[in-house]
């Protein structure tokens, strides 16, 4: 199994490197190819054949052992975590699967892949939707998680299932026909612009200042501000540039890619470039007076006293604090984010342009998330349309009587 490599542009200045391997037939007698494209230089695509090619022959190797002896869920469910989350998921996204598997191992986790039925799996999320747990002593009222949840309990348990079927353990996923419950989603609270110069004003002086500020005038992530390093703002284009992520999980801190893999850039108010220079020239008065125990991690806009990533729900919860204290309640340090979004789209700034602020993969996802602010646009734009044919009609009227 060795493939091909060949190149798809007929430029030679602009070339187009790609691969493509055979690796049998499917049951249906179908030619299997794996194949990529889009590489500029030609070892870039043997590379990633040759990754392909591995990859394929570990699944295929894991998919017949598993073949041999595929056990029961709590059996298969590390293996799974193993062989295809770790390797394609970050360690904070494994975390998560794992805490959300523990809602259905302990019904599911003792049955045999085979024997895992749509009426078992319906029975559990039912069960977690009531009583967050399927087997609960009598008398015991608690409380049972939220449909969000729940739905993602389901995701996770769905996803292992579909490996068992590529693999060939299981000749179909039993959460394919699962019926879930709506989510009926509380609507997310956004800061208007008096609410969000208030907490400002309240916040200046301290630490977290600074972050909230930048926070409030380009609406990045937590982790995206955590990352940052002096070298991503310029101040004479007024620009930031985010390209990273900052991860917080039980192994530690990482600094990671962005959410969807992509670096925007984003232009910087005034006030928020004259705020960042007076924290970068009080942040050097403090890296001299420490000179001696400062070893910065990297040139880091945020930074803690020694220059280190700040842990991500350390500065969750001193945001939080800070909201309650200035009368903002039932909002967080992301409401900054989504407050941006709304204020943006109220103001009348194009969806496209708030889309690509936010870091969203398309319009599509703005769109759904903001879709209060754009409603609050229909409004306004229905008023418009209203007051500029009452406006037509009043010129018709005075026609007429002249």
């Amino acid at each position: 199994m060795t493939g091909s490599i060949f190149n798809r542009s007929k430029r030679k200045n602009a070339p187009s490197w790609g691969y493509s391997v055979f690796v049998g037939k499917d049951a249906a007698g179908k030619k299997r190819f794996l194949y990529g494209s889009g590489f500029p230089l030609k070892r870039d695509a043997e590379d990633a054949k040759d990754k392909a090619i591995a990859e394929w022959k570990a699944e295929k190797a894991a998919a017949e052992a598993a073949r041999r002896d595929p056990g029961t869920l709590a059996q298969f469910f590390p293996r799974w975590i193993r062989e295809f989350a770790s390797g394609r998921c970050t360690a904070a996204t494994v975390e998560r699967y794992e805490y959300l598997a523990s809602f259905f191992l302990p019904e599911l986790g003792p049955m045999r892949l085979a024997d895992i039925t749509t009426m078992q799996v319906e029975q559990v999320l039912n069960g977690l939707l009531k009583t967050g747990a399927r087997r609960v002593l009598k008398g015991d009222r608690r409380k049972g998680l939220a449909p969000k949840t729940v739905r993602s309990v389901r995701t996770v348990l769905s996803g292992v299932l579909k490996s068992a079927v590529r693999w060939g353990l299981i000749p179909s996923n039993p959460c394919d026909v699962v019926s879930m419950p709506p989510i009926h989603e509380a609507e997310k609270i956004a800061l208007d612009f008096k609410q969000t110069d208030m907490l400002l004003q309240f916040a200046k002086g301290t630490w977290i200042y600074p972050i909230l500020v930048l926070g409030a005038a380009t609406g990045a992530r937590r982790g995206e501000l955590l990352s940052l390093e002096w070298s991503d703002i310029d101040f004479k284009a007024r620009t930031v540039t985010i390209s990273k992520n900052l991860e917080q999980s039980s192994t530690g801190l990482r600094v990671k890619c962005t959410k969807g893999r992509m670096a925007r850039v984003a232009q910087l108010a005034p006030t928020a470039i004259e705020v960042l220079q007076a924290h970068r020239m009080e942040q050097e008065i403090q890296r001299q007076r420490i000179a001696a125990l400062h070893q910065p991690e990297a040139d880091l806009v945020f930074g803690d006293e020694l220059g280190r990533h700040r842990s991500p729900s350390s500065v969750s919860t001193a945001a939080t604090r800070m909201l309650r204290k200035a009368g903002l309640k039932q909002v967080s340090l992301h409401s900054l984010r989504h407050s941006y979004g709304s204020q943006l789209l109220s103001g009348g700034v194009p969806l496209p342009a708030v889309s690509s602020r936010l870091g969203h993969k398309d319009t599509g996802v703005t769109a759904k998330v903001y879709s209060h602010a754009l409603k609050q646009d229909e409004i306004q734009a229905a008023d418009i349309w209203e007051m500029q044919m009452a406006k037509v009609r009043l010129e018709s009227s005075k026609e007429t009587k002249n």
